[in-house]
């Protein structure tokens, strides 16, 4: 009996952190997405590529540090599945080449005129 009733206040305690910690996962997330709107819209209303292209950049990087962070709260979490660690693990360990990647086609898509020049310069060179 006395096992049965340990066993029980250990569901319980799990479930208590399962719970605190998606709710901490959708404080995030609801954090991340009023950010995210606030710099699209000034993206759509910026008056140059430079403006564009500086903000498509902070825009990239936030969503880094969001990603970033579930993943380590994935990682760390008490509730998590081996596997879903391991999952996060090896996301964790992709991230930098991807965000990378996206920086670099968040500036080309938002170069100056001169900058598309010199890169084609560059290019040919």
């Amino acid at each position: 009996m006395e096992y049965l009733a340990e066993a029980e206040r250990q569901r319980i305690e799990f479930q208590k952190r399962a719970e605190i910690e998606r709710d901490t996962a959708d404080l995030a997330d609801q954090q991340y997405n009023i950010q995210r709107d606030a710099l699209q819209a000034q993206g759509d209303l910026a008056d140059s590529a430079a403006e564009r292209k500086r903000i498509a950049l902070k825009i990239i990087d936030l969503e880094d540090q969001y990603q970033r962070s579930m993943l380590e709260t994935v990682k760390n979490s008490q509730t998590a599945s081996d596997a879903e660690k391991r999952r996060a693990e090896a996301a964790l360990a992709a991230l930098d080449g991807q965000t990378a990647a996206k920086r670099t086609s968040a500036s080309r898509a938002n170069e100056t005129p001169l900058e598309s020049y010199r890169r084609r310069l560059n290019r040919s060179s």
